[in-house]
């Protein structure tokens, strides 16, 4: 198998299992390479080792879905693949020079939550709901306004 097929399923497996937890000798498995083969490989195509790779994808991954997603950031590091979510915050801050949290506080309004529609009308507290801060209006005679 050439370098580059090694590289290709290598890749493709961190890829397509980054939710999960992936060793060195799993993703070296994946490529038909040795841990030290897959290091090398890694180092030279990539820049990094296959860990680093792994953890880069990951947080880009994680970026995305708190882009995408109104999931929570727990969620998101489990989904990413990290089953620590402090740790996940700090390589996240370490990557981007943020946290995870700012990140989803600065979204562009239209990935937000939706608002609550506006009626045409000014809502009016009903007699009934308990949550009024003030007690219902009730008419019982005339009024001095």
């Amino acid at each position: 198998m050439s370098e580059f097929d090694a590289m290709r399923k290598m890749v493709s497996f961190v890829q397509s299992r980054c939710g999960e937890a992936l060793s060195l000798r799993g993703i070296a498995a994946a490529g038909g390479v040795c841990r030290s083969r897959c290091c090398e490989l890694f180092a030279r195509h990539m820049g990094q080792s296959p860990i680093a790779y792994l953890n880069a994808y990951r947080l880009e991954k994680a970026f995305k879905l708190l882009h995408e997603t109104r999931d929570s950031i727990a969620d998101i590091a489990f989904a990413s693949g990290f089953s620590n979510q402090s740790y996940f915050t700090r390589q996240f801050k370490s990557r981007f020079g943020t946290t995870p949290l700012r990140v989803r506080r600065t979204q562009t309004p239209s990935r937000r939550k939706p608002a609550m529609k506006k009626t045409s009308e000014p809502s009016r507290p009903s007699s009934r709901c308990p949550c009024s801060s003030s007690p219902p209006t009730t008419k019982t005679g005339p009024s001095s306004a």
